[in-house]
């Protein structure tokens, strides 16, 4: 009956990130809970299982061209079965799809955007020159001469 049905998977995270600025990069630890069910011919929901996932990305940003720029890399992310209403099943292959698919296909496009850039803030009569974005051991330095004037 489940293999045969569309299902429906709702994503909550389960705690705040946590953010750590060390030399060079950020570095963002997250986990959340996706509840996997069903979708009943009736439009009712059968609850098939609840996977918990951690995970842990790197960003590293800097300035170019008076664009604010970056780049992302998955360094781990785990996936365990936290509650099952058919069964336990190993869900390492699961983790190896999802790595794969984070690592080849969502971290280059996001990457492809990061490079392009966005443009730092233009205010009338205001130039922003010599633009340092740094990540230091738990701050991040931001050093920018402006300069007024036409």
């Amino acid at each position: 009956m489940y293999p045969n049905r569309p299902v429906m998977m709702h994503v909550a995270a389960d705690t705040a990130p946590f953010v750590t600025i060390s030399p060079g990069k950020f570095t963002v630890t997250a986990t959340c809970n996706i509840e996997t069910s069903a979708i009943l011919p009736n439009k009712s929901l059968a609850r098939l299982f609840v996977l918990h996932v951690g995970t842990t990305i790197s960003a590293k940003i800097g300035v170019r061209n008076k664009k604010l720029v970056g780049s992302l890399s998955l360094d781990s992310i785990r996936l365990n079965l936290k509650h099952s209403d058919v069964g336990f099943f190993h869900v390492k292959s699961i983790e190896l799809t999802v790595r794969f698919f984070i690592t080849y296909v969502i971290v280059p496009y996001v990457n492809a955007i990061l490079a392009n850039g966005f443009p730092l803030p233009v205010l009338d009569n205001i130039r922003l020159n010599d633009v340092v974005v740094e990540p230091k051991q738990h701050y991040l330095l931001l050093a920018v001469t402006v300069v007024y004037g036409a």
